[in-house]
């Protein structure tokens, strides 16, 4: 009884992020039982659940020794080595748990997942079905399974499983969003955006309360709308496409957004009322008060975008500031070659979508070797490590500005990029503001790219400007480089 109670008092402690508090405990408790495998388990999956995955494998690993056939173990902590990205110990893990105990259905699955995050999906598909042969009613196995088919190409055979997926459990949130997600990859917007409005139940978007009724697509005459932010700066910018057309809907529209998208966001829509994203509903009475309806705005495509021929076809639709373009016209003036190319290589908030969407930047060595091309760094967060390493390397220059960092300033960022000749980058937030600006942009794409790029087309519905540069197979960031050295070359030749 104290045990149990000792070990729900440092669960408390490190709820509320008091480690020492926690280890303090934990310290007293395994001096007085060091070989107690249950109190071992309690604390290591303590430590996993707090995101500590060292100190969790360093209680699993005493487990193991302890009691050698403990699969229960060497399934936790593979989960622990999968929180600190160490992919291929966690498969070793879960494959010891499942020689221990081949009916073990999760360690097949978090088998499967790890093989995936290796970008191994024939391995990842067999576990997936693996699970399902051991227990048809597993329903998250299928909609993991789909999510495998649809990173290795196969997307119509991933549709009928997240459908499966949805037979078993008709309210399983995430079976619909990737449905609704991969719809929409392969260009069936009607359909895909019911299944987008789904994202509200997943754990990673919240779902915000506001006084006013949910729009419905019913007419604006007369009526005001509140437009609410949601998701990352790259869906806000792509998804501001459509404040033009409901602004002719409505009396009044109020579009929240986060502070760094404000100014820009004022100056490309002067005929609505642009506000940072409100922190406290009940101090910002009067506005809400004035809202007929409310929105978010990633949910304005539902009823604007239900087709791939209602894209409109302007160029850009974001504005910058024209004092700050002069300032970067100027600073690039200075700079001799034919073109200034900006760039960017990382995407992605996640550990797992970082590994698929980003590159290093030592994979763009064949396009450093355009001597008369000037490249400028646009990649937000702290690159210098791997900038310097890259100019030594290959003796080039990339040039960077200290006052230029989308993470405080995005408004004079997008000056920086309007000021430039083209701009080159992975899938983030850099593509969709060159996009809204009408700027050239090449955006470089993995095999299995974000629903919004759609399936096997050059260009996007979304940014009439730029050009997307695809894998031809997963991982597969070599033949993309050449191809943009390819189109590079004919820019330089029809320069010349």
């Amino acid at each position: 009884m104290e045990t149990q109670y000792l070990i729900n008092l440092a669960q408390e402690y490190l709820k509320e992020d008091k480690l020492e508090e926690a280890l303090n405990i934990i310290s007293h408790l395994e001096k007085l039982q060091p070989n107690n495998v249950s109190l071992l388990m309690a604390v290591g999956n303590m430590f996993l659940d707090y995101g500590e995955c060292d100190k969790a494998i360093e209680r699993y690993k005493k487990i193991v020794k302890l009691s050698p056939y403990n699969y229960g173990s060497f399934y936790n902590m593979g989960d622990a080595f999968m929180g600190k990205g160490d992919i291929d110990s966690a498969i070793s893990c879960y494959q010891k748990a499942i020689s221990i105990n081949p009916k073990f259905e999760w360690a097949y699955n978090n088998l499967g997942m790890a093989y995936k995050e290796k970008m191994q999906f024939d391995e990842a598909i067999d576990c997936f079905k693996k699970v399902i042969e051991i227990n048809p009613k597993f329903v998250i196995a299928y909609n993991n399974l789909a999510n495998a088919l649809s990173f290795r190409g196969d997307h119509n055979e991933a549709l009928a499983y997240y459908r499966k997926a949805l037979e078993i459990d008709p309210n399983f949130p995430d079976a619909h969003w990737n449905l609704g997600q991969t719809l929409l990859l392969l260009g069936d917007f009607k359909n895909g955006w019911d299944g987008y409005e789904w994202r509200w139940k997943i754990k990673d978007f919240q779902n915000r309360k506001f006084p006013m009724p949910l729009w419905d697509g019913s007419p604006l005459y007369n009526r005001t709308l509140f437009i609410y932010d949601e998701q990352g700066v790259g869906d806000k910018i792509m998804f501001a496409s459509c404040l033009k057309e409901i602004a002719h809907e409505a009396k009044c529209c109020i579009v929240e957004t986060e502070e760094r998208l404000v100014p820009i966001f004022k100056r490309s829509f002067p005929n609505m009322s642009i506000i940072p994203t409100l922190k406290l509903c009940e101090h910002n009475k009067d506005i809400l008060e004035s809202a007929d309806f409310r929105i978010p705005i990633g949910s304005l495509p539902r009823f604007l975008r239900t087709d791939v021929y209602n894209f409109p076809k302007r160029i850009g639709y974001l504005i910058p500031d024209t004092l700050q373009v002069d300032l970067w016209k100027k600073r690039f003036s200075v700079l001799d070659g034919k073109l200034k190319v900006g760039i960017s290589w990382k995407g992605g908030k996640d550990l797992d979508v970082q590994r698929v969407r980003s590159t290093f930047l030592e994979d763009w060595k064949d396009i450093f070797s355009f001597k008369n091309i000037k490249f400028i760094n646009l990649q937000y967060g702290n690159t210098s490590e791997e900038v310097n390493f890259v100019q030594k390397k290959f003796e080039i220059k990339i040039y960077d500005w200290v006052d230029a960092d989308p993470l405080k300033n995005l408004d004079f960022f997008a000056a920086e990029v309007f000021a430039l000749d083209l701009i080159i980058s992975v899938d983030n937030a850099t593509v969709h503001m060159a996009g809204a600006l009408g700027k050239t942009v090449w955006t470089l794409l993995p095999f299995k790219p974000d629903w919004r790029w759609m399936l096997n087309r050059e260009d996007s519905p979304w940014y009439p400007t730029m050009r997307l540069f695809r894998q031809s197979s997963p991982g597969d960031w070599e033949g993309v480089f050449k191809r943009v050295y390819n189109e590079l070359m004919k820019i330089i030749k029809t320069n010349e």
